[in-house]
C-alpha cells in the first residue's frame, strides 16, 4: 500500500510530530495486531496450550492468568485480554510468535510452502508495524525471526545482507543486531559481538597463520607492514589507506569496555548509542573484508 498522510495532518503541516516513532501499543494499534495474533493461532487451537500458551509462561515467567482447568476458549479469550491490557506483554509475545508459532496455519494452506507461508505472515506483522509507525518491526529469518528496532530501509537492507551471508561473521553480526536493537538490548554484548565479526572476517585475510587472532593482533600487523595489503579505491598512497583501515579497527577494539579498570570515573560498560555505532562500524569492516575491497597485495 502507498504511504498515505490523513488530509488533517497534511493541511496543518504537523507530519513530523505526527509521525513519531512509536514504542508501545496504542489501542488503535492492537485491533490489527489482534487479528494478525488471531490468524497465527487459528491452526493451534486443537493444542493451543502445548504450541502457544505453555512456552509462553516458561518464557517469560508469567501464567498470563490462564490456568490448565481452562477450557481452550477461555483460554484464548483470557489471553488476549492480557494482551489488550498489557503493551510490553504484547511485544514480548509478538517477538516471541514470529520465530515460533508463525507459520503453522501455512501447513494447513495446500496452495502455499511452509517456508513461503511464513515469510508471507511475517511480512504481514512488519507491514502492520509500518503503517502504524512502530519502532519496531521483523529482523532475522526462519526460527531467528524476531523484533528489533527500526532503521532507514537502506540501512535495514544492508544489516540483512551482511547477517544472512552464511559466515562466522555474519553469524556474530546477527548476534550483535539482536543485542543492540531486539526488544531486550543488552549493548555490552551487542558491542563484543560486533567485535568478533570482525575478528572472524579479518584474520583468514591479516593473519592467515594466526588462527587466535585477535582484533587487535590484527591492527598491529597491518600497522607493522601496511604495504602486505591493499584497498581497492584508487589512491597514490597505498600505505597510508590501509592505516585508515587499522585505525577504523582501532576505532572499534579501543572503544570496547573489555577489561576491568581501578578507575571509578570509567564507564562499566557500553551505552547504547557505542553499541549501535559499534555494530554499524562492524557492518562495514565486515563487508570490506568479505567483499575483496581488503586484500593482500600483489
Amino acid at each position: 500500500m502507498d504511504d498515505w498522510t490523513p488530509l488533517s495532518i497534511r493541511e496543518t503541516g504537523s507530519e513530523s510530530e505526527h509521525y513519531k516513532p512509536i514504542e508501545g501499543v496504542p489501542d488503535w494499534m492492537k485491533p490489527s495486531l489482534l487479528d494478525w495474533v488471531g490468524e497465527q493461532t487459528q491452526w493451534a487451537r486443537g493444542d493451543l496450550d502445548g504450541l502457544v500458551i505453555r512456552p509462553l509462561q516458561r518464557r517469560l515467567r508469567d501464567d498470563l492468568g490462564i490456568t490448565h482447568i481452562m477450557s481452550d476458549q477461555q483460554a484464548v479469550a483470557t489471553f488476549y485480554e492480557r494482551l489488550t491490557r498489557d503493551s510490553e506483554l504484547f511485544l514480548d509475545v509478538l517477538d516471541f510468535m514470529v520465530g515460533h508459532v508463525v507459520g503453522l496455519n501455512a501447513r494447513h494452506r495446500p496452495d502455499m510452502e511452509y517456508e513461503r507461508g511464513a515469510e508471507v505472515d511475517r511480512a504481514e506483522l512488519a507491514e502492520i508495524l509500518r503503517e502504524s509507525g512502530s519502532i519496531w518491526t521483523v529482523a532475522g529469518s526462519g526460527q531467528d525471526s524476531h523484533l528489533a528496532r527500526r532503521l532507514t530501509p537502506p540501512s535495514q537492507s544492508l544489516a540483512q545482507a551482511a547477517m544472512t551471508a552464511g559466515d562466522r561473521a555474519a553469524s556474530h553480526l546477527a548476534a550483535a543486531w539482536r543485542a543492540t536493537y531486539g526488544r531486550k538490548p543488552s549493548p555490552q554484548e551487542g558491542y563484543n559481538e560486533a567485535v568478533k565479526a570482525v575478528e572472524a572476517m579479518a584474520q583468514p585475510v591479516v593473519s592467515p597463520q594466526n588462527k587466535l587472532a585477535t582484533l587487535g593482533t590484527s591492527i598491529a600487523d597491518i600497522r607493522q607492514k601496511p604495504t602486505k595489503w591493499s584497498l581497492v579505491l584508487s589512491h597514490p598512497d597505498a600505505a597510508g589507506q590501509m592505516s585508515v583501515v587499522a585505525q577504523m579497527m582501532e576505532l572499534l577494539w579501543k572503544g570496547q569496555h573489555r577489561h576491568g579498570t581501578p578507575d571509578a570515573g570509567a564507564p562499566l560498560a557500553n551505552t547504547q548509542e557505542e553499541a549501535e555505532c559499534a555494530v554499524q562500524l562492524a557492518m562495514t569492516l565486515v563487508e570490506w573484508f568479505r567483499n575483496g575491497f581488503v586484500r593482500r597485495a600483489g
